[in-house]
């Protein structure tokens, strides 16, 4: 089963947006100068699908902040994905302005206005090109060191931070652990059974625990075809403790 997190689910789909609102101007362009109002009907749509694109992106946008890199010992945003963030809700706000313009004048701009509103796209255009410019620094790396780490690679003191774990509730989860036949069937640091899964490093597998807390109580349910008894049993904080702990091994 494709479990995707924040991360990947955001990247798979804040291309379409500013895609639109790249080729927005060029249909703009073409109207002019071939006379053709069809392309500027074309503008239109694709401005409306961009801001309803927009929304989602925003969101998930949002949520991905968590996988920043930290900066020495305080979990917090880097400045470049400050800045991603600040200019993806600026294109947001311009282009649903540009939108509100376009259908409450019935798309009859003329004159000066339609000049404005051409040259609103343009804007528009220029800073989705730096927001994805900067979110690709981002990802990539800009020669020096990236400034965003896969949730997969990150270390489980990142991970404890992004998914607001307490370090008294990890260690609990560790007791927790060794206290249940956990071993009697999984490996874990080299030691254990062998008929489940090796999970010394898990959270490279899955390191959402929420996904482990739901595996816990119905591990057919996450994994068909898994032999692993409920544990559905225990009480919220002793699931919450063990998931924990699993979702930081790395």
């Amino acid at each position: 089963m494709l479990h995707l997190h924040w991360v990947e689910i955001h990247a798979g789909i804040n291309h379409l947006p500013f895609a639109f609102l790249l080729v927005i101007p060029i249909f703009e362009i073409g109207a002019i100068l071939f006379h053709k109002q069809e392309w500027r009907v074309v503008s239109f749509w694709l401005l409306v699908a961009a801001v309803a694109a927009l929304f989602p992106t925003l969101v998930t946008g949002w949520i991905t902040g968590d996988a920043l890199k930290i900066t020495g010992s305080a979990a917090r945003p880097s400045e470049l994905f400050i800045w991603h963030r600040l200019l993806a809700f600026t294109t947001a706000g311009l282009a649903l302005i540009l939108l509100l313009w376009r259908i409450s004048a019935r798309d009859q701009l003329r004159g000066k206005k339609y000049v404005a509103s051409f040259a609103l796209s343009v804007i528009i255009a220029a800073v989705v090109g730096v927001t994805g410019f900067i979110g690709g620094r981002m990802v990539l790396g800009s020669g020096e060191q990236s400034t965003l780490i896969p949730l997969q690679s990150a270390s489980p003191q990142v991970l404890a931070k992004i998914h607001h774990l307490d370090p008294r509730q990890i260690a609990a989860g560790q007791k927790l652990f060794a206290e249940l036949p956990c071993q009697s069937c999984h490996t874990m640091n080299g030691s254990g059974g062998i008929s489940g899964p090796n999970l010394t490093h898990e959270a490279q597998r899955h390191n959402d625990p929420a996904w482990h807390i739901a595996h816990l109580k119905d591990p057919s349910k996450m994994s068909p075809n898994s032999g692993m008894p409920s544990f559905d049993y225990l009480k919220p904080e002793e699931l919450k403790a063990l998931a924990a702990y699993l979702a930081t091994r790395k």
